[in-house]
């Protein structure tokens, strides 16, 4: 019999050994499940579920004990553990009704009845030596329980300890289960209520619905042929503003929180789907806060909307060439007001600045990114979803500034918090990505998806074999460095960073090292791999300096990357081996590639749409595409005779397109199945015959309520 008990309760189950249930293949290191035609990734929790009752199988465990044991002091309702078990079965494909693997006990609990056994050595999977786990001292089932759980308590910090009020723990409990995904949640001004947006309408688009607390239909306010997202109340409760974007317009409405028809309220000057990510309605009714551009390829800054004069002014001015300023939040007192500012659109931090106008304060140093923030009612704390730790999750930081918090609650892919009282409800997505190969070579298009889970897999790379592809995934937890087969088989773990964001793979030419980034100390670095397997090395230098989007020269001598060592964003070369570091553009520059031939460097720039060109030994720059997309800097790959790139629509409709050098002129390649997803994502095989990218999977997410939030 398996002894599993100490390794689960004692700190991460990240650490236990793979295993079977039956025919099941168990990694909890990569919350992964196997079987013979199959590969499943579930939820941290869900696998922790299965490891309790793993540790004894044939044993009843009472429901009581499954929530104690794997959520610890933090009280969820039962339909939590509910879900959790309905995903084990659907995992490893077992039938409630007639069970062979997990079985419901009436009115006592769970148990597994299935097998478990260890693996012959000959079947372990391979693990890269970094990411095996020191051998740990082996402990009777029961008895290691409570001594795992004292130690834990001992050695957690008391900032990681979940938050109690004075009127008893903290429950958290499901508040929206529908299918589809909602997101969003706003409280109303009472409290009583709940705004959100949500895809599950007939239509199947995105619209605001509300839901009381207590209640069970929701009540939808808005329809039609359009999307409708960032809902925020008016401080009297009577209205809603929301922003609405349709193929004829983009504008904040407003609707009677009871119903009615939406009226248009203003139109900003220049917005789209990644700017518009927030409202806010301040406490005298009169101003609206929102983001805004003036024009195309300048940093957004924060507007505020006045209702009585029909005018807007400036409050923030983001610096020059920065992705600028978005999520703004008004204070429950109504005399500052919370916002998220960063150069790009994965390095960003909280700040917070008086309404009347003044200097601005930066909260947090964290350069990662942000989604969604809220204000405790007494205006101390900010609330705030950030990946700070790798996995999106809740931060707590003092308004008038110190150091940032992580709370226990929602630290699992946790979204767009709000507070009224001692309430907090957030949005808990399971979206992901997927990779995806289009054969471009033949007259006869075909799609087949070769990576997928309910995480992210993302920025695919083709090694220049065509063999082998690396690429970004967060199937164990944190993101990291992977590698598979060109069919996304074989998947390995390359590096083992844990809660650092680790991303933008890029093999050299001969195939042999993985250039990559890691974020340390805050900020992004370049780091190189062997592509078998060791400790990384680092190659940037710049203890202050922030470096990402590494890419190869053509000889494999120089390792280009995006860097702000002058303030800016622009394309720096490093020797590969190590030394000075060279600037090679000075009007911006995020990511460059060098032509396989080595006659050009093609590169995008931050906040902007579209690739740019110059001679790979320096000159004049020219812009080459007006595509990808301002934020998809990644949507693009050059050969010899031109480059491929992503054409993304305002509608969310895209393919994929090639402009060749000779010509100057483009043609459709294939069309992009689904949404993409931003940054890096798209790459070409040695022979122009296939391609991949990385696709968003169908959004679906809930929204969670936490009673007795303090």
């Amino acid at each position: 019999m398996l002894q599993f008990a100490f390794v689960l309760s004692y700190s991460s189950h990240r650490e236990s050994p793979d295993f079977k249930i039956g025919s099941w293949l168990i990694q909890p290191r990569l919350n992964c499940i196997s079987g013979l035609d199959r590969t499943v990734h579930i939820e941290p929790k869900i696998m922790q579920v299965l490891l309790v009752l793993a540790a004894e199988p044939g044993e009843v465990f009472s429901k009581e004990d499954l929530v104690s044991s794997v959520w610890g002091n933090i009280h969820v309702s039962r339909e939590v553990l509910t879900r959790a078990i309905s995903e084990l079965r659907r995992a490893l494909d077992d039938d409630a009704k007639s069970p062979a693997i997990i079985q419901t006990i009436p009115k006592r609990g769970y148990r597994l009845m299935a097998p478990v056994s260890s693996l012959p050595s000959d079947e372990l999977p391979a693990v890269p030596q970094a990411l095996v786990p020191k051998p740990r001292p082996r402990f009777p089932k029961r008895q290691a329980i409570g001594l795992a759980a004292l130690i834990l308590a001992a050695t957690t910090p008391a900032w990681m300890r979940f938050r109690r009020s004075d009127t008893g723990p903290v429950r958290i409990r499901a508040f929206t289960t529908y299918p589809g995904s909602e997101t969003t949640p706003v409280f109303s001004p009472d409290g009583s209520e709940v705004a959100f947006a949500w895809t599950g309408g007939e239509d199947g688009e995105r619209h605001i619905y509300l839901k009381r607390i207590g209640g069970e239909n929701p009540l939808q306010l808005t329809s039609g042929p359009c999307v409708d997202r960032s809902p925020v109340w008016s401080p009297d409760g009577r209205a809603i503003a929301f922003v609405r974007t349709s193929d004829k317009d983009r504008c904040v409405f407003v609707v009677p929180s009871g119903g009615g028809t939406p009226s248009k309220l203003f139109t900003p000057s220049w917005i789209n789907d990644a700017e518009m990510s927030g409202l806010s309605w301040s406490r005298d009714g009169d101003l609206i806060a929102y983001p805004d551009r003036s024009k195309p390829g300048t940093s957004s800054a924060i507007q505020l909307y006045s209702r009585s004069r029909g005018v807007s002014r400036k409050l923030t001015a983001p610096p020059e060439g920065w992705n600028g300023d978005l999520t703004p939040v008004f204070s429950p007192d109504g005399k500052s007001l919370a916002f998220v500012r960063g150069p790009g659109s994965a390095d960003r931090d909280l700040y917070v600045v008086p309404v009347v106008g003044g200097a601005h304060r930066r909260l947090t140093t964290f350069d990662r990114q942000v989604r969604g923030l809220t204000w405790t009612s007494d205006s101390r704390d900010i609330v705030f979803s950030s990946n700070q730790s790798g996995e999106f999750g809740l931060w707590r930081v003092p308004s008038g500034g110190g150091q940032a918090e992580e709370l226990r609650v929602g630290r699992e892919r946790a979204f767009f918090p709000s507070i009224s009282g001692n309430r907090l409800v957030y949005s808990q997505g399971s979206a992901g990505s997927s990779i995806l190969r289009v054969s471009i070579g033949s007259p006869n298009i075909s799609t087949m998806r070769i990576l997928a889970s309910s995480r992210t897999e993302s920025g695919p790379q083709i090694s220049p074999d065509g063999a082998r592809i690396a690429f970004q995934s967060v199937r164990s937890g944190s993101p990291e460095i992977w590698l598979c087969g060109k069919d996304g088989e074989n998947p390995r773990q390359l590096t083992a960073f844990g809660d650092r964001q680790t991303g933008s793979p890029r093999w050299s030419p001969d195939g042999r090292w993985i250039a990559f980034e890691s974020w340390q100390d805050g900020r992004p670095q370049v780091f190189v791999v062997d592509a078998q397997g060791g400790a990384p090395r680092r190659v940037s230098d710049g203890e202050s300096s922030r470096e990402n989007t590494p890419t190869w020269s053509h000889d494999g001598h120089w390792i280009y990357a995006g860097s702000r060592r002058q303030g800016s964003w622009n394309i720096w070369r490093f020797p590969a081996q190590g030394g000075r570091p060279k600037q090679i553009t000075t009007s911006g520059g995020l990511m460059a590639q060098e032509s396989p031939d080595g006659r050009w460097l093609y590169y995008a720039k931050p906040a902007k749409a579209g690739v740019w060109r110059m001679p790979s030994g320096g000159g004049l720059e020219s812009k080459v595409t007006d595509y990808p997309k301002a934020g998809y800097w990644g949507y693009w790959a050059p050969v010899n005779t031109g480059i491929y790139y992503l054409r993304n629509g305002n509608a969310g409709d895209a393919a994929v397109e090639f402009w060749e050098e000779f010509t100057g002129r483009t043609r459709a390649v294939a069309a992009f199945q689904g949404k993409p997803t931003p940054y890096l994502g798209l790459s070409v095989s040695p022979d122009s015959k296939w391609l991949i990218y990385s696709q968003a999977n169908a959004s679906a997410g809930d929204i969670m309520m936490a009673e007795n939030f303090r």
